[in-house]
């Protein structure tokens, strides 16, 4: 998406939520709700992305997570440590 083009949805996400970006770490579904409402169907691919890059960063096998969706996710790998 560029640098750009990702600083512009920051400000949107703090703007239609008040939170700031790493707020959305602790209230994931303001996240998704923000996502699915600014990109309608394309957010599905962002949520699959965003879903991949927390695994690879985490170690967790993809296929271990089902078809658990992005906040779901967010809570396991940051409060069930």
């Amino acid at each position: 998406m560029g640098d750009t083009g990702s600083r512009a949805i920051y400000y949107y996400f703090q703007m239609r939520t008040g939170l700031k970006i790493e707020d959305a770490v602790e209230r994931p579904e303001a996240l998704v709700s923000f996502l699915r409402d600014m990109f309608k169907a394309g957010a599905q691919v962002l949520e699959r992305k965003i879903i991949e890059k927390l695994c690879a960063s985490f170690g967790i096998n993809p296929g271990e997570v089902g078809g658990a969706d992005l906040a779901t996710l967010v809570k396991r790998v940051l409060f069930e440590k």
